[in-house]
C-alpha cells in the first residue's frame, strides 16, 4: 500500500527497520532507498528486528509525527500479531496483565524506572493447535506498547515463542538458561506481590533487595558475562577492522505483525497474509 504520505510494507524477519549498530545497508529503510528510490522514510511505529509483518513508514517528518500521535491513542488503535508458541494454549480470548521487564546479561533490569514498573496488558486468543508438534498459533493484541511485551507475556504464561533465543533459549545455552531462571523467579515474585497488594505498579528495586539470593544470582550472571565475553567475539570486518559480535538471530522467530488498524481522524486498516509457519 502507498499514497502521497505513507508506504506500508511487510518487513522480513531479522532485518532492522533503520541503520543501527553493525547494520547499515542491510536495513529496511536503506534497501527501500537503494532499490526503490525512497530517499527519506520515517517509521511511524516500532517493529523489532526479529519480528516480521506490517510496518508503516511516512514520507515526511510531519506525517510521521501525526501517525505516531494517532497510534498512541490506544482506544482507536489495534495492533494484532500472530505467534507460534510451545504447548497447548488455552482456548477462548483473555487479557493478561503483568509488568514487562527482562534482565540483561550484565545482571541489571532492562527498564528505565525500576522503582515504579507499571502493569502492561496483552490480549490473547488461540487460533489453532497442533497435537503432533505440541505447538499453538496464537493471535495477540498489544493493548499497551512496551518493548518485547508479547514475547515476555507469552513466556510468563508458560507458552514461549518457538525459536525465541531471548526468552526461550535452547537447553545447550547454559548462560541463557541461567538468565531465564532468574527472570522467571523475579516475575513470579512480582506476580505474588501484585496479588498481595492489588497495586498497578511494582518496585523492582525493593523486591530484589528483599531477596539477597536473587541479588547474588544477578551478580553471578554479570560475572559469567564478563568471563565469557571474549568467546562471543567473532570475525573482524574487512572494511573497518571492527570486531564483530556474533548475532544470535540464526533461526526464524515466530512472531508476525499481522494487522495494523486505526479508527479516528486517520482511517487505516492494513493486513498482511498469514506467514507460512502459521500453517501447522
Amino acid at each position: 500500500m502507498e499514497n502521497e504520505d505513507i508506504v506500508a510494507v511487510s518487513k522480513p524477519l531479522g532485518m532492522p527497520t533503520h541503520p543501527s549498530g553493525a547494520y547499515r545497508w542491510n536495513s529496511l529503510t536503506s534497501i527501500l532507498r537503494e532499490e526503490h528510490g525512497y530517499q527519506k522514510l520515517y517509521p511511524c511505529h516500532r517493529l523489532d528486528k526479529a519480528t516480521s509483518g506490517v510496518l508503516l513508514l511516512a514520507k515526511n517528518a510531519e506525517t510521521s509525527s501525526r501517525f505516531q500521535s494517532a497510534f498512541n491513542d490506544k482506544k482507536n488503535t489495534d495492533k494484532w500479531y500472530l505467534a507460534r508458541v510451545e504447548g497447548k494454549f488455552p482456548s477462548g480470548p483473555f487479557v493478561f496483565d503483568h509488568p514487562v521487564f527482562s534482565l540483561s546479561y550484565g545482571g541489571y533490569i532492562n527498564i528505565r524506572n525500576t522503582s515504579q514498573v507499571p502493569i502492561s496488558s496483552t490480549g490473547f486468543e488461540l487460533v489453532k493447535y497442533s497435537k503432533e508438534l505440541d505447538q499453538s498459533i496464537v493471535r495477540c493484541k498489544a493493548i499497551t506498547g512496551k518493548m518485547h511485551q508479547i514475547r515476555i507475556h507469552l513466556r510468563c504464561l508458560g507458552f514461549p515463542i518457538v525459536n525465541d533465543y531471548l526468552y526461550n533459549p535452547p537447553k545447550e545455552n547454559s548462560k541463557g538458561q541461567f538468565k531465564l531462571q532468574i527472570e522467571q523467579a523475579l516475575h513470579e515474585m512480582v506476580r505474588l506481590k501484585l496479588k498481595e497488594t492489588g497495586d498497578k505498579f511494582v518496585d523492582l528495586d525493593a523486591l530484589v533487595n528483599e531477596h539477597p539470593e536473587l541479588k547474588e544470582q544477578m551478580a553471578e550472571l554479570k560475572r559469567l558475562r564478563d568471563t565469557n565475553h571474549d568467546r562471543e567475539l567473532k570475525d573482524v570486518c574487512p572494511e573497518c577492522s571492527k570486531i564483530l559480535l556474533s548475532d544470535p538471530v540464526n533461526e526464524e522467530i515466530y512472531l508476525h505483525a499481522h494487522r495494523l488498524r486505526h479508527r479516528g481522524d486517520i482511517s487505516l486498516d492494513i493486513t498482511t497474509e498469514m506467514p507460512e509457519w502459521a500453517n501447522i
